[in-house]
């Protein structure tokens, strides 16, 4: 059976350090995000790095604030400093390709304060509601008090219900349909277990939110009026051991359809259906059949995420965890296959960027190795005209550059967050970056997903490259998304904080980028202009 095919279409943010309130932004195999400096490009990518290191933490219940790494504070720290409401929100749309259907779009709106997640809701492309979970803080924990899911008429015997209101109108007979669906979807009563021993979800390790909370809701909806006998345990603090003993645990309320239909219905019914328990008229097993979105979602997307920071490694001899961490992991895997990719090695490090140069039946593995130092890091030599030298050897630009294409020719598949590719590089190799990315996302791998990315840059080349290579057919249109910012404090009249602007099919811009941008070097030559031809009078 193939499987599904999850893409990030969209991302919002509102009250999260810069966004003060809700923006947008719709993602496209190759999204740009440039601006002035302190203008929430960074904002943007930490948000998603926040959200990858939480789920992976505590499956999203919480934010993961205690990540050294981040460097972005506490709760207090991260929200918006002009906005006193005390939460921060995060908005998620997938789309969802599976087998020969048109793709689904689903929105995943997630809410947060210091104690943790809020409210999770689930929408379909349509904006209708597919999941809700909302808490509360109980005695110093986040506790549901407040759930909803779809329910399709599908759960319901109609068949049972039809004998006991034969003589019922149509429009009365859907009525009481809907009133017990409305049960079914909002009563929080239904949705959970009744144990005296509160199911805190919150606290379980690996917990997925929306696999957990929609396996709950459904157990609770399956289990409506059963009872048990189970046999459980607690820890006697004077005999210090566990003690095993039996317990009644009454799972979810069997309402009676008099706690459920309306007065109009239960005024013109036989009184005696109404202390019929509603679990009578039920087809629990359809309940299992409810795949109204697929709960793996975020376990597939958030395992995609790859982020490559603006410093990507120092220059260093040997490279250790402690001098440059995530370079030495990228190494260490490198090292563990035992070989480079000589496809996208030899075209990206040697044709391309001529990072190497290669002799004519030489191989890039036989002049690029990577030497270990057991118990300590790993060397990068290069052999030059029978030498080896040491990656620092080579320049910071390579140093920048390099960890980049081994990463992207090493991961399959991903969402890579690259904060300044251009880093320490001459322009004619910034613009070649965007010959690289154009190339990766249309490189199809497995479950024919390509690689995204979302660049944070300053390049001017880069830019003007994309719209070079758009115009000459190299890259569809609807490829690129492009995102300027301004800074809060300064934003131009008529304009948002960010601005979506998209390259057309001829490779112009459908909005100018703010001054300072494309304008600058031209200005200056203007104003070198002027004073080296002053007026005459």
């Amino acid at each position: 059976m193939r499987i599904a095919e999850y893409d990030l279409t969209g991302f919002s943010i509102n009250n999260f350090r810069v966004f003060g309130s809700e923006t947008s932004f719709k993602l496209a195999p190759l999204t740009i995000l440039t601006g002035t400096n302190s203008s929430g490009k960074s904002s943007f990518t930490k948000a998603l790095n926040l959200l990858t290191r939480s789920y992976k933490k505590n499956g999203l219940s919480k934010l993961e604030l205690m990540e050294s790494d981040l460097k972005i504070g506490g709760f207090d720290a991260i929200k918006n400093s002009l906005n006193k409401i005390g939460i921060i929100s995060f908005g998620i749309e997938v789309e969802i390709r599976k087998y020969e259907d048109a793709p689904e779009k689903f929105n995943f709106l997630l809410s947060y304060n210091s104690e943790g997640l809020i409210s999770l809701k689930i929408f379909n492309e349509d904006s209708e509601p597919l999941l809700i979970q909302e808490s509360e803080n109980f005695k110093g924990k986040l506790i549901i008090n407040k759930t909803f899911i779809k329910v399709t008429d599908s759960v319901l015997n109609k068949t049972e219900l039809k004998k006991e209101f034969k003589d019922l109108s149509e429009d009365n007979f859907n009525l009481i349909c809907d009133s017990i669906l409305d049960y079914l979807q909002n009563s929080s009563d239904a949705h959970t277990r009744k144990d005296q021993f509160y199911y805190d979800f919150f606290e379980m390790e690996n917990y997925d939110i929306i696999e957990g909370g929609y396996k709950r809701i459904l157990d609770g909806l399956e289990l409506i009026g059963a009872v048990e006998t189970v046999k459980q345990n607690y820890f006697d603090t004077d005999l210090n051991q566990e003690v095993p003993y039996e317990n009644l645990v009454i799972f979810s309320a069997n309402p009676k359809l008099k706690e459920i239909l309306p007065t109009v219905i239960m005024n013109i019914i036989d009184v005696s259906v109404l202390d019929t328990y509603l679990s009578k008229y039920l087809v629990t097993d359809s309940f299992k059949t409810l795949n109204i979105f697929p709960t793996n979602i975020f376990k597939d997307l958030f395992s995609r995420f790859e982020f490559i920071d603006g410093v990507r490694a120092t220059q260093e001899i040997v490279y250790t965890k402690e001098n440059s961490s995530s370079f030495y992991e990228l190494i260490e895997e490198y090292y563990s296959l035992g070989s480079f990719n000589r496809t996208i090695g030899t075209k990206w490090i040697v044709d391309e960027f001529k990072l190497i140069k290669l002799g004519e039946w030489e191989d890039l593995n036989d002049v690029f190795k990577i030497i270990q130092i057991p118990g300590y890091g790993y060397m990068l030599q290069i052999t030059k005209d029978g030498h080896n030298i040491n990656l620092s050897g080579l320049g910071y630009g390579v140093t920048q550059l390099l960890p980049i294409l081994l990463k992207v020719s090493l991961c399959k598949n991903s969402i890579f967050i690259i904060e300044e590719p251009e880093s320490n590089l001459h322009p004619a190799l910034q613009s070649k970056l965007a010959d690289f990315f154009s190339e990766a996302i249309k490189s199809i791998h497995l479950f024919n997903r390509a690689n995204r990315f979302i660049i944070e840059t300053h390049s001017e080349y880069l830019i003007r490259k994309l719209q070079y290579l758009t115009a000459k057919g190299t890259i569809e249109e609807d490829q690129t998304q492009l995102y300027y910012f301004n800074h809060p404090d300064n934003i131009p009249a008529g304009e948002e904080q960010v601005k979506q602007i998209n390259i057309n099919k001829d490779g112009s811009l459908t909005d100018n980028f703010g001054e300072g941008f494309f304008d600058e070097a031209t200005s200056w030559k203007f104003q070198l202009l002027k004073l080296n031809n002053p007026q005459k009078n």
